[in-house]
């Protein structure tokens, strides 16, 4: 798709060109506007960008941080759109050979989350990893499951950088 599109894009600029070709011919103020309202657009984004630049949902120092508070009998959640990332960097920052529960993709129905959470019901030391989280469609994935385990258990640690956190949670229900 792709690949089709940047082919297409050439054809469009000609027909645009020639519409606006058409339109000067008949009124050079209708056709001012619509080549001001085609930039519109492209500018507006650019400046928005320049000034607020997209940021980088960097799981690495998360893992960093976990890595030097990790204890033996401690367990892995991973937020469904962690596990590329934890998958990447697992190798490098000692993970490779931990096990994790991955998460589910419940965006239709939100209490599905606060079910799958449960599966780490009576663990003492559960880390709960975020990175690239959905918060469209009325809620922020990430808060509805750590307000779910504020109430259900003790929060020990919490680390956040830019677009990634975790969490370390007592489960034990003690």
């Amino acid at each position: 798709a792709g690949r089709m599109l940047l082919f297409l894009v050439p054809s469009f600029i000609i027909l645009i060109t020639l519409g606006i070709a058409y339109i000067r011919v008949h009124s050079l103020l209708v056709s001012i506007l619509v080549i001001f309202l085609l930039f519109l657009h492209p500018t507006v984004s650019s400046v928005y960008y320049l000034i607020t630049p997209r940021k980088v949902e960097e799981l690495k120092p998360v893992m960093k941080y976990v890595q030097q508070r990790w204890r033996e009998r401690d367990v892995i959640y991973l937020y469904y759109a962690s596990e590329a990332p934890f998958k990447y960097y697992s190798g490098a920052l000692g993970f490779g050979s931990r096990p994790y529960v991955l998460g589910i993709n419940a965006r239709n129905n939100w209490l599905e989350y606060l079910k799958d959470v449960e599966r780490m019901r009576g663990y003492e030391r559960a880390w709960f990893f975020f990175s690239h989280v959905h918060k469209g469609s009325g809620v922020d994935e990430e808060k509805l499951i750590t307000q779910y385990l504020d109430a259900e258990g003790i929060r020990l640690d919490s680390f956040q950088d830019t677009g990634a956190s975790v969490y370390l949670y007592d489960l034990t229900g003690s």
